[in-house]
């Protein structure tokens, strides 16, 4: 019990600093909005340039936080992760195929 214990306080730390990216994409997203509404010309144009290179370092700082999180479930549940026995986490993949 108190390993699985220590795997979700893991899991749970990298789950919380992508909340907290999240959070910080929003904010960026909400100034985006307010230069949108309230500025004119090219200093719109430099802010908004300036919010969109913010949120997209923000947006990857989120998708390597994703990636971590996979790969520590790996790590965490190496026999269980592709099988749906593992209640906290499993991967799981489709395809749909066409052909001519």
């Amino acid at each position: 019990m108190d390993d699985i214990k220590a795997k979700l306080t893991v899991l749970k730390g990298i789950l919380d600093k992508k909340a907290e990216i999240l959070k910080q994409v929003y904010a960026v997203m909400e100034k985006q909005e307010l230069f949108h509404k309230t500025l004119e010309g090219a200093d719109k144009e430099i802010m908004l340039a300036a919010a969109c290179e913010e949120k997209d370092k923000l947006v990857e700082e989120a998708e390597e936080a994703d990636k971590r999180q996979i790969l520590e479930y790996i790590r965490l549940f190496p026999d269980a992760i592709l099988t749906r026995e593992n209640t906290i986490a499993h991967i799981t993949a489709s395809g749909f195929v066409i052909s001519r």
